[in-house]
């Protein structure tokens, strides 16, 4: 028993060598998550002189920064008519169909990132529910990271809030 190892390798089990690295890199990236997030609920509390939580405070100058700089929606009437002229066939061209759905996409972004902004606001000012999004909203600012409200929406990245929001505008 003592001279067999600790760790079975992949190999045992038809698998590729890399399919351990694989599986070390996902479980330390899983240990950071869940350190980042207890780090996010431990720092949310602490009261200042105002009565107001530290975190909270924190949040809403994240939040009040966010909303001002959102970009405005897309509109299909700043679009060049050059991307309006149609084929042979009379068909619109596939860059201009490709251009309406990212127009689509971005819009659809904004409005969620407003939506649950001003949701947030609220639900830190005591003017509405906290639920759970926007929960985890408010632990992902805390440790700088893209809100998983969000991520479903927008574009693929791996940056974090503050530089992936530079991207976003």
């Amino acid at each position: 028993m003592k001279s067999l190892p600790d760790q079975d390798p992949p190999e045992i089990f038809g698998m590729h060598s890399n399919a351990d690295i694989a599986f070390q890199r996902d479980t330390s990236d899983l240990y950071c998550r869940e350190i980042l997030n207890i780090a996010a609920e431990k720092s949310g509390g602490g009261g200042d002189d105002d009565g107001g939580s530290g975190g909270d405070n924190i949040i809403l100058e994240i939040v009040n920064k966010y909303i001002e700089g959102i970009p405005q929606l897309l509109s299909r009437s700043e679009i060049s008519d050059k991307n309006f002229e149609r084929d042979s066939s009379g068909n619109l061209s596939i860059f201009t169909n490709f251009l309406f759905q990212e127009m689509e996409k971005f819009n659809n972004l904004m409005t969620k990132m407003t939506d649950s902004l001003k949701g947030l606001k609220d639900a830190i000012l005591g003017i509405a529910l906290m639920s759970s999004e926007l929960d985890s909203m408010m632990n992902a600012f805390l440790v700088n990271l893209v809100p998983p409200n969000w991520t479903t929406l927008s574009f693929l990245s791996l940056k974090p809030m503050s530089n992936w929001y530079e991207d976003l505008n």
